[in-house]
């Protein structure tokens, strides 16, 4: 299955706003309003892209390796059998979040 896949986007999307909503220290379950709110703290970095990317490195959601392999092994767009090495799988999972967290808030 290819990252750019519509299945593949939608579990990156729930998956980002599922960090925004009242059960995670929210004021409300407006998920995409809490995460517009919290990408005007970085209101200094030049796209939505790097916000979203930047909350990756900055500990947002996932911060553990395994959990970061396991969650995209879970998309289903590793090939069978293969396993991405540790910096490789952080910069997908970066790379991906970047990616939805723009798309999110366009």
């Amino acid at each position: 299955m290819k990252v750019n896949n519509k299945i593949v986007k939608d579990n990156i999307n729930n998956h980002i706003l599922s960090y925004f909503t009242a059960d995670a220290g929210w004021n409300d379950d407006d998920t995409l309003s809490n995460l517009k709110l919290q990408l005007k703290s970085f209101d200094y970095m030049p796209t939505d892209y790097a916000k979203g990317a930047y909350m990756v490195d900055g500990g947002t959601f996932l911060i553990y390796h395994d959990d970061v392999k396991e969650f995209l092994n879970g998309l289903g767009i590793n090939p069978e059998g293969e396993e991405y090495v540790v910096a490789k799988s952080w910069e997908l999972y970066k790379h991906l979040i970047g990616r939805q967290v723009a798309e999110l808030v366009k």
